[in-house]
Protein backbone atom coordinates (compact mmCIF):
# COMPACT_ATOMS: atom_id res chain seq x y z
CA UNK A 1 0.00 0.00 0.00
CA UNK A 2 1.11 3.62 -0.67
CA UNK A 3 2.55 4.66 1.99
CA UNK A 4 1.90 8.10 3.74
CA UNK A 5 3.84 9.18 7.59
CA UNK A 6 1.91 11.56 9.63
CA UNK A 7 4.04 12.67 12.77
CA UNK A 8 1.76 15.44 14.97
CA UNK A 9 4.66 16.14 17.16
CA UNK A 10 3.65 18.59 19.85
CA UNK A 11 5.12 21.00 20.87
CA UNK A 12 7.83 20.32 18.55
CA UNK A 13 11.87 20.65 19.75
CA UNK A 14 13.31 23.64 19.12
CA UNK A 15 16.15 23.31 16.75
CA UNK A 16 19.19 25.39 16.73
CA UNK A 17 20.52 24.25 12.99
CA UNK A 18 20.31 27.45 10.35
CA UNK A 19 20.55 23.94 8.32
CA UNK A 20 17.48 21.99 9.62
CA UNK A 21 15.16 22.27 6.02
CA UNK A 22 18.61 20.55 4.37
CA UNK A 23 18.86 18.60 7.15
CA UNK A 24 15.23 17.42 7.05
CA UNK A 25 15.43 16.99 3.18
CA UNK A 26 18.62 14.81 2.90
CA UNK A 27 16.38 12.58 5.44
CA UNK A 28 13.48 12.95 3.45
CA UNK A 29 15.44 12.33 0.17
CA UNK A 30 17.19 8.84 1.43
CA UNK A 31 13.93 7.80 2.71
CA UNK A 32 12.43 8.18 -1.40
CA UNK A 33 15.67 6.49 -2.71
CA UNK A 34 16.81 3.81 -0.58
CA UNK A 35 12.97 2.78 0.89
CA UNK A 36 10.61 3.64 -1.70
CA UNK A 37 9.03 6.35 0.08
CA UNK A 38 6.04 7.37 -1.77
CA UNK A 39 3.93 10.32 0.11
CA UNK A 40 4.57 14.00 1.18
CA UNK A 41 6.24 15.32 4.14
CA UNK A 42 5.33 17.98 6.85
CA UNK A 43 7.41 19.34 9.93
CA UNK A 44 5.97 22.49 11.63
CA UNK A 45 8.38 24.30 13.97
CA UNK A 46 7.09 26.65 16.40
CA UNK A 47 3.61 26.69 14.37
CA UNK A 48 5.33 26.83 11.05
CA UNK A 49 5.54 24.54 8.39
CA UNK A 50 9.64 24.92 7.96
CA UNK A 51 9.76 21.94 5.69
CA UNK A 52 7.34 20.53 2.93
CA UNK A 53 7.97 18.38 0.09
CA UNK A 54 6.25 15.50 -1.73
CA UNK A 55 7.88 12.25 -3.17
CA UNK A 56 6.59 9.48 -5.76
CA UNK A 57 3.87 9.15 -7.77
CA UNK A 58 -0.23 9.48 -6.83
CA UNK A 59 -1.21 7.27 -10.14
CA UNK A 60 1.64 5.19 -11.45
CA UNK A 61 -0.59 3.91 -14.83
CA UNK A 62 -1.01 8.11 -15.57
CA UNK A 63 2.59 8.78 -14.02
CA UNK A 64 0.91 11.33 -12.03
CA UNK A 65 3.19 12.84 -8.72
CA UNK A 66 2.45 13.58 -5.48
CA UNK A 67 2.34 16.76 -4.79
CA UNK A 68 1.53 19.36 -1.50
CA UNK A 69 -2.78 18.68 -2.66
CA UNK A 70 -2.28 14.93 -2.83
CA UNK A 71 -4.95 13.57 -0.77
CA UNK A 72 -4.21 10.10 0.97
CA UNK A 73 -6.37 7.98 3.24
CA UNK A 74 -5.20 8.59 6.90
CA UNK A 75 -6.01 5.75 8.19
CA UNK A 76 -6.21 5.58 11.75
CA UNK A 77 -5.31 9.22 12.37
CA UNK A 78 -8.83 9.33 11.91
CA UNK A 79 -9.47 8.18 15.57
CA UNK A 80 -8.09 11.65 16.50
CA UNK A 81 -11.04 12.83 14.85
CA UNK A 82 -13.65 10.72 16.32
CA UNK A 83 -12.18 11.49 19.83
CA UNK A 84 -12.53 15.36 19.02
CA UNK A 85 -16.61 14.35 17.54
CA UNK A 86 -17.50 13.01 21.24
CA UNK A 87 -15.29 15.38 23.43
CA UNK A 88 -17.64 17.98 21.49
CA UNK A 89 -20.28 16.14 22.13
CA UNK A 90 -19.66 15.90 25.60
CA UNK A 91 -19.21 20.03 25.87
CA UNK A 92 -22.08 20.53 24.08
CA UNK A 93 -23.88 18.46 27.12
CA UNK A 94 -24.76 15.65 24.91
CA UNK A 95 -22.89 12.59 26.42
CA UNK A 96 -20.19 12.42 29.23
CA UNK A 97 -17.20 9.93 28.67
CA UNK A 98 -18.46 8.16 31.65
CA UNK A 99 -21.59 6.80 29.84
CA UNK A 100 -21.73 3.37 29.82
CA UNK A 101 -21.67 2.05 26.38
CA UNK A 102 -25.09 0.13 26.92
CA UNK A 103 -27.01 3.82 27.10
CA UNK A 104 -26.48 4.26 23.08
CA UNK A 105 -26.74 0.33 21.86
CA UNK A 106 -28.68 -1.54 25.21
CA UNK A 107 -27.88 -5.55 23.97
CA UNK A 108 -24.02 -4.62 23.75
CA UNK A 109 -22.67 -7.86 26.04
CA UNK A 110 -20.96 -5.89 28.79
CA UNK A 111 -22.47 -2.82 27.81
CA UNK A 112 -22.89 -1.88 31.31
CA UNK A 113 -19.18 -2.34 31.94
CA UNK A 114 -17.68 -0.48 29.52
CA UNK A 115 -17.73 3.38 28.99
CA UNK A 116 -16.91 6.10 26.51
CA UNK A 117 -13.40 6.74 28.12
CA UNK A 118 -12.90 3.09 27.86
CA UNK A 119 -13.14 3.15 23.86
CA UNK A 120 -11.49 6.00 23.41
CA UNK A 121 -8.26 4.98 25.34
CA UNK A 122 -8.64 1.01 23.97
CA UNK A 123 -9.39 -0.84 27.38
CA UNK A 124 -13.12 -1.54 26.87
CA UNK A 125 -11.41 -5.45 26.05
CA UNK A 126 -13.77 -5.29 22.90
CA UNK A 127 -12.17 -7.40 20.08
CA UNK A 128 -10.78 -5.70 17.57
CA UNK A 129 -12.59 -6.30 14.12
CA UNK A 130 -9.29 -5.88 12.04
CA UNK A 131 -7.32 -9.56 14.36
CA UNK A 132 -10.76 -11.39 13.57
CA UNK A 133 -10.37 -13.91 10.58
CA UNK A 134 -13.92 -13.48 9.25
CA UNK A 135 -13.38 -9.94 8.86
CA UNK A 136 -10.97 -9.55 5.68
CA UNK A 137 -13.50 -11.35 3.28
CA UNK A 138 -15.89 -9.07 3.96
CA UNK A 139 -13.85 -6.02 3.82
CA UNK A 140 -14.65 -5.42 0.32
CA UNK A 141 -18.32 -5.48 1.08
CA UNK A 142 -20.44 -2.32 1.75
CA UNK A 143 -21.20 -3.50 5.20
CA UNK A 144 -24.12 -1.63 7.39
CA UNK A 145 -23.31 -0.42 10.51
CA UNK A 146 -25.05 -3.42 12.02
CA UNK A 147 -23.56 -5.86 10.24
CA UNK A 148 -20.29 -4.95 10.95
CA UNK A 149 -20.90 -4.77 14.55
CA UNK A 150 -22.22 -8.25 14.27
CA UNK A 151 -18.92 -9.09 13.18
CA UNK A 152 -17.24 -8.69 16.93
CA UNK A 153 -20.24 -8.26 19.23
CA UNK A 154 -20.52 -11.86 20.52
CA UNK A 155 -16.70 -12.37 20.38
CA UNK A 156 -15.07 -13.25 24.05
CA UNK A 157 -13.31 -10.56 25.28
CA UNK A 158 -9.53 -9.96 25.14
CA UNK A 159 -9.96 -9.25 28.76
CA UNK A 160 -11.99 -7.56 31.71
CA UNK A 161 -13.54 -3.81 31.00
CA UNK A 162 -10.91 -1.32 32.40
CA UNK A 163 -8.03 -3.60 33.56
CA UNK A 164 -5.77 -3.39 30.25
CA UNK A 165 -5.11 -1.95 27.13
CA UNK A 166 -5.10 -3.47 23.76
CA UNK A 167 -5.56 -1.45 20.23
CA UNK A 168 -9.03 -2.09 18.73
CA UNK A 169 -10.62 -0.51 15.49
CA UNK A 170 -14.03 -2.10 16.92
CA UNK A 171 -14.07 0.31 20.06
CA UNK A 172 -13.61 3.41 17.54
CA UNK A 173 -15.92 1.64 15.28
CA UNK A 174 -18.76 1.70 17.96
CA UNK A 175 -17.71 5.47 19.16
CA UNK A 176 -19.16 6.36 15.46
CA UNK A 177 -21.88 4.48 16.45
CA UNK A 178 -22.67 6.63 19.67
CA UNK A 179 -21.55 10.13 18.11
CA UNK A 180 -25.00 9.37 15.67
CA UNK A 181 -27.35 8.03 18.23
CA UNK A 182 -25.87 11.61 20.76
CA UNK A 183 -25.89 14.08 17.72
CA UNK A 184 -28.90 12.56 15.92
CA UNK A 185 -26.94 13.41 12.92
CA UNK A 186 -24.50 10.86 10.19
CA UNK A 187 -21.27 10.19 11.61
CA UNK A 188 -19.92 11.76 8.61
CA UNK A 189 -22.12 14.79 9.19
CA UNK A 190 -21.59 15.69 12.35
CA UNK A 191 -17.57 15.15 11.82
CA UNK A 192 -18.26 17.73 8.72
CA UNK A 193 -20.53 20.13 10.36
CA UNK A 194 -18.76 20.29 13.65
CA UNK A 195 -15.50 19.76 13.01
CA UNK A 196 -14.03 19.80 9.69
CA UNK A 197 -15.58 22.75 9.14
CA UNK A 198 -14.47 24.61 12.46
CA UNK A 199 -10.97 23.70 12.03
CA UNK A 200 -10.68 25.31 8.14
CA UNK A 201 -10.06 22.11 6.68
CA UNK A 202 -10.88 22.18 3.26
CA UNK A 203 -9.30 19.22 1.59
CA UNK A 204 -10.31 16.74 4.34
CA UNK A 205 -13.41 14.33 4.54
CA UNK A 206 -14.68 10.59 4.49
CA UNK A 207 -13.11 8.66 1.70
CA UNK A 208 -15.62 7.08 -0.43
CA UNK A 209 -14.22 4.87 -3.47
CA UNK A 210 -18.06 6.05 -5.48
CA UNK A 211 -17.22 9.40 -4.68
CA UNK A 212 -14.91 11.60 -6.65
CA UNK A 213 -12.36 13.17 -4.52
CA UNK A 214 -9.97 15.49 -6.59
CA UNK A 215 -6.10 15.01 -6.22
CA UNK A 216 -6.72 12.05 -4.31
CA UNK A 217 -3.94 9.05 -4.71
CA UNK A 218 -4.19 6.02 -5.59
CA UNK A 219 -2.96 3.24 -2.93
CA UNK A 220 -0.20 0.47 -4.11
CA UNK A 221 2.12 -2.33 -3.04
CA UNK A 222 4.80 -4.80 -4.48
CA UNK A 223 4.13 -8.47 -4.86
CA UNK A 224 6.77 -11.29 -4.02
CA UNK A 225 8.53 -10.37 -7.36
CA UNK A 226 9.02 -6.68 -6.51
CA UNK A 227 6.46 -5.85 -9.23
CA UNK A 228 4.87 -2.80 -8.15
CA UNK A 229 0.79 -3.70 -8.48
CA UNK A 230 -2.85 -2.03 -6.72
CA UNK A 231 -3.21 -2.35 -3.08
CA UNK A 232 -6.19 -5.03 -2.29
CA UNK A 233 -9.11 -3.02 -1.89
CA UNK A 234 -11.17 -1.95 0.85
CA UNK A 235 -14.23 -0.30 1.45
CA UNK A 236 -14.87 2.27 3.76
CA UNK A 237 -17.57 1.24 5.07
CA UNK A 238 -15.66 -1.14 7.41
CA UNK A 239 -12.61 1.51 8.63
CA UNK A 240 -15.63 4.00 9.01
CA UNK A 241 -14.86 6.14 12.41
CA UNK A 242 -11.54 4.38 13.26
CA UNK A 243 -9.93 4.96 9.86
CA UNK A 244 -12.13 6.47 6.78
CA UNK A 245 -11.15 9.47 6.46
CA UNK A 246 -8.63 11.14 3.61
CA UNK A 247 -6.75 14.46 3.87
CA UNK A 248 -3.44 16.25 3.15
CA UNK A 249 -0.49 17.33 4.86
CA UNK A 250 -1.68 20.98 4.69
CA UNK A 251 -4.77 20.34 6.40
CA UNK A 252 -3.30 18.20 9.07
CA UNK A 253 -1.09 21.03 9.52
CA UNK A 254 -3.97 23.14 9.95
CA UNK A 255 -5.56 20.49 12.07
CA UNK A 256 -2.98 20.08 14.53
CA UNK A 257 -2.70 24.16 14.84
CA UNK A 258 -6.42 24.75 15.37
CA UNK A 259 -7.01 21.38 17.74
CA UNK A 260 -3.98 23.29 20.05
CA UNK A 261 -5.07 26.85 19.53
CA UNK A 262 -8.58 25.47 21.23
CA UNK A 263 -9.92 26.76 17.62
CA UNK A 264 -12.36 23.46 17.68
CA UNK A 265 -12.69 22.29 21.79
CA UNK A 266 -12.11 24.06 24.82
CA UNK A 267 -8.36 23.89 26.76
CA UNK A 268 -9.79 21.06 28.79
CA UNK A 269 -11.26 18.41 26.03
CA UNK A 270 -7.73 19.66 24.51
CA UNK A 271 -6.12 18.01 27.66
CA UNK A 272 -8.55 15.14 28.48
CA UNK A 273 -7.04 14.17 24.78
CA UNK A 274 -3.84 14.82 25.71
CA UNK A 275 -3.49 13.41 28.90
CA UNK A 276 -1.75 9.65 29.13
CA UNK A 277 -4.02 7.04 30.28
CA UNK A 278 -3.19 3.52 30.07
CA UNK A 279 -0.02 2.21 28.16
CA UNK A 280 0.51 6.09 26.85
CA UNK A 281 -2.47 6.43 25.03
CA UNK A 282 -4.73 9.01 25.48
CA UNK A 283 -7.73 9.83 23.25
CA UNK A 284 -6.82 8.87 19.79
CA UNK A 285 -3.37 9.92 19.62
CA UNK A 286 -0.39 8.10 21.56
CA UNK A 287 1.72 10.22 24.07
CA UNK A 288 5.27 9.59 24.83
CA UNK A 289 8.63 11.38 24.77
CA UNK A 290 11.33 12.27 22.38
CA UNK A 291 14.25 13.40 24.66
CA UNK A 292 12.99 16.05 26.67
CA UNK A 293 10.58 16.76 24.71
CA UNK A 294 6.88 15.64 24.79
CA UNK A 295 5.59 13.58 21.78
CA UNK A 296 1.91 13.50 20.68
CA UNK A 297 1.50 10.86 17.66
CA UNK A 298 -0.45 8.76 15.12
CA UNK A 299 0.42 6.64 12.31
Amino acid sequence: MKKIIVLLLLPIATFAQKNYPQLLDGYAQAEFKVKEFNGTVLVMQKGKAVYKKSFGLADREWNVPNTINTKFRIGSVTKQFTAACILLLEEQGKLSVDDKLSKYIPDYPKGDSVTIHMLLNHTSGIKNYTNIPEFWPKAVLPLSIDSMIALFKNKPFDFSPGTQWNYSNSGYFLLGVIVEKASGKKFSNYLQENIIKKAGLNNTSMDRLDSILSFRAKGYGKNRQGVWVHADYISMEGPYSAGAMASTVEDLYQWTKALLGNQVLSAASVEKMITPYMNNYGYGIGIDSLKTHKRISHN
